[in-house]
């Protein structure tokens, strides 16, 4: 979706480009897109002239000569395309305004979510959604700011994202904005210090600015013939840059989902506050996963095991009930787990996955308050499917351990364990995901003491 510099950069464009000529006539191709109705529309603007075109937060807002204004929101694919003399509809044309030569402007939206409302003046902006949008960045009074999200226990990520609090930023300048203020997305509101306001504003500001001096960073869907390249995208140092090291200090770029959206941060750079740092451990079964963790529990950390944790579940009576209803009533004999009953349910990719998806929120819950109730400086989530199941996106940093197929299977081996069953119970293991998403790779095909050296040489936070 635009954001306020994107809808800035059009607006500028079009208004040095658009034509201070009488509206001849207007073409509305979907009636649910124009408001209050087709008709008053066409009546209130045919034979006025669009004279000016200013923009609050993410509206454009296009003055006529008489005072009214049509007030023009882009949502999430809309753009104006000027047509010459001739040229007829397209496939996703919303509305044209058409000048006495036959040339016209054209709002065009492939997804049809953006609106047009005629307003009969400035003041009518109040009872529309402009009405209650929050201060523009460069106008947000800090003390006012400051009480504002005292009052708010969200994450400072989604607060940003409410354009009532403050007009104009998206999910692209959210991540942008805190990663220079250094600011962690999931910070409480309520726990930003007014002394960290400053920074954050002149984040928002220089940050806001830059982008409208470079045509903005995702101009590429919504502005086909205005000439402008969105040169910003090739500046942000957070955003969309999962991997990649840090500008500020190396370590890689975090990418987790808040709120639907991709969330992009520097966990070295962007600290929580009141927070021990949370690190995942993950890997296929038997590549030494409970070794890694072993080893931070002895550095003071705390542990979140998420085997341990799903035995417990298999202890609680509902849990029993659920999941019998699920794989079937041999899951539990006399209120115990039947081990090879489960195995052989496993395999089936259907009751696999509808297991999985029952456990997860269980788990889940259980993972958030373990972290919200750690006193350590730290804690370790030790859990295989750490990014399917959402685990991942709490997680400031993510170990992945990783040894060779034959070398987990010997070790199930020399254990007495169901090599055959264990290792196609793990054979789904979303090992590139993993991959892509991990901090830190580490091989394990040696002895536990040559793999606590390679963790001994990690520097965490």
């Amino acid at each position: 979706m635009p954001e306020l510099p994107e809808v800035e950069t059009v607006r500028r464009i079009l208004l040095e480009k658009m034509p201070k000529k009488k509206i001849y006539d207007v073409l509305i191709y979907r009636n649910k897109n124009v408001f209050p109705s087709s008709s008053a529309f066409i009546n209130g603007v045919v034979g006025r002239k669009f004279v000016n075109l200013s923009r609050r937060g993410k509206y454009l807002l296009f003055h006529l000569d008489d005072g009214q204004i049509v007030l023009s929101h882009l949502r999430m694919e809309g753009h104006y395309e000027f047509r010459a003399p001739g040229e007829g509809m397209k496939k996703y044309d919303i509305l044209k305004y058409v000048y006495s030569d036959g040339s016209g402007l054209v709002y065009v939206d492939s997804r049809r979510f953006g609106t047009l409302e005629l307003l009969a003046s400035k003041e009518d902006l109040v009872s529309t959604s402009v009405g209650k949008l929050g201060p523009e960045p460069l106008d947000l009074d800090l003390d006012d700011f400051y009480i504002a999200l005292q009052k708010r226990n969200d994450p400072i990520k989604e607060a940003l994202l409410d354009q009532t609090l403050v007009a104009g930023i998206g999910n692209i300048y959210d991540s942008e904005i805190l990663f220079a203020a250094k600011i962690h997305p999931l910070e409480p509101c309520k726990n930003i210090k007014k002394d960290q306001l400053p920074l954050l504003k002149e984040a928002m500001v220089n940050i806001l600015g830059r982008a409208i001096e470079l045509g903005g960073s995702t101009i590429d869907t919504f502005h086909p013939d205005l000439g402008v390249d969105g040169r910003m995208q090739l500046e942000l140092k957070a955003y969309d840059q999962e991997g990649m090291p840090c500008p500020r200090c190396g370590k890689k770029i975090r990418r987790i989902m808040l709120g639907g959206r991709g969330t992009y941060y520097c966990p070295h750079c962007q600290k929580r506050m009141h927070a021990p740092l949370v690190l995942g451990v993950t890997g296929p079964i038997h590549a030494g996963k409970s070794t890694v963790s072993a080893y931070y529990v002895n550095q003071g950390f705390a542990l979140f095991d998420a085997d341990k944790e799903v035995k417990e579940l298999y202890r609680d009576k509902q849990v029993q009930k659920d999941i019998k209803k699920l794989l079937g009533r041999g899951a539990f004999l006399k209120g115990k787990v039947n081990a090879d009953y489960m195995r052989l349910a496993l395999s089936e990719k259907k009751k696999k996955k509808a297991l999985e998806n029952y456990l997860d929120p269980l788990l889940l819950k259980k993972a958030k308050k373990a972290i919200a109730d750690c006193k350590a400086p730290g804690i370790v989530l030790d859990i295989p499917r750490l990014f399917p199941s959402g685990f991942g996106d709490l997680c400031d940093e993510v170990i992945l351990v990783e040894s060779q197929e034959s070398t987990r299977a010997k070790r199930l081996f020399d254990e007495g364990r169901d090599v055959d069953g264990l290792m196609k119970l793990n054979a789904s293991y979303p090992l590139s995901e993993a991959r892509k998403r991990a901090t830190y790779i580490i091989e394990n095909e040696g002895s536990k003491a040559a793999l606590e050296e390679k963790l001994s040489k990690i520097k965490l936070g």
